[in-house]
């Protein structure tokens, strides 16, 4: 509350920004990327909230440990947020947010096959770590893609809101699939959706680059 209370802009822009950009939806780097995100984030989330109820529901952890495996989960994610930035300035944000939309579903899939105390300590560090890095590389991927960066701002607001809704259909989705199928069925839906998720991004960045492995993107 209190930086925005007090920040000032430098320079203000000499004409409004738009709040809604139509061209750029006629981009498909940036419709295929919105519609990554989109599903990477529908799935994302799902562990943060159903890992702890799974835990102690199936006895592998009691109640004091599985209420601090969300904090276990969130202070992996710290480090996702950071240590990935620094090989993308060198590879480019849809290089690396793919493969770790990927990497998530991976471990989304090997949910239910946690039976121990230390097999959930590490799902939640690496789920947390790869996931982190998702929500970090938003906004220089959203850069790398937009065709215009004077509308990076714009870009930036059309794609969290189309992804935002993903954030709201994924855990309902879930639980419904909890109570019909089993923790089954989170698992799956949460790795489906964080590996067609990264599928997406990836077919972003070969729309954006081209087929070329050693391309900075």
């Amino acid at each position: 509350m209190v930086p925005i209370a007090v920040m000032r802009p430098k320079v203000y822009p000499a004409t409004r920004r738009p709040f809604f950009d139509f061209e750029v939806l006629r981009k498909v780097p940036f419709d295929l990327f919105s519609v990554g995100t989109f599903f990477g984030f529908m799935g994302m989330y799902i562990p943060f909230y159903y890992i702890s109820s799974y835990s102690i529901s199936h006895g592998i952890v009691d109640v004091n440990l599985g209420f601090y495996l969300l904090t276990i989960l969130n202070a992996a994610s710290i480090f996702g947020r950071i240590v990935p930035n620094f090989f993308a300035d060198k590879t480019g944000a849809l290089n690396v947010m793919a493969p770790f939309s990927i990497f998530c579903g991976i471990i989304g899939y090997s949910w239910t096959s946690v039976t121990s105390t230390s097999q959930v300590i590490v799902f939640c560090i690496f789920y947390g770590f790869f996931s982190g890095t998702l929500v970090s590389m938003m906004a220089p991927a959203i850069v790398t893609i937009s065709p215009d960066l004077a509308l990076v701002g714009t870009h930036m607001g059309m794609n969290f809101g189309f992804l935002g809704l993903g954030i709201l259909i994924g855990n309902p989705v879930a639980g419904v699939l909890l109570d019909k199928y089993g923790y089954l069925g989170p698992a799956l839906w949460c790795g489906s959706a964080n590996v067609l998720g990264g599928i997406f991004i990836l077919a972003a960045r070969l729309s954006k680059t081209g087929p070329k492995l050693m391309v900075k993107a």
